[in-house]
């Protein structure tokens, strides 16, 4: 079922009015890829 095709999924990125802050982008980016890899994997549930 992993191989069949899925539809586009669309990305919207609007965050509003957020606060500056300091932080490890490379770790923040990487809980981004994860909460996205994790939504993909429930639509195949």
């Amino acid at each position: 079922m992993k191989n069949e095709q899925r539809p586009e999924i669309e990305v919207i990125t609007d965050y509003g009015n957020l606060p500056q802050l300091e932080c490890f982008a490379g770790q923040l980016n990487q809980v981004f890829m994860n909460i996205l890899a994790n939504a993909i994997d429930a639509l195949d549930e």
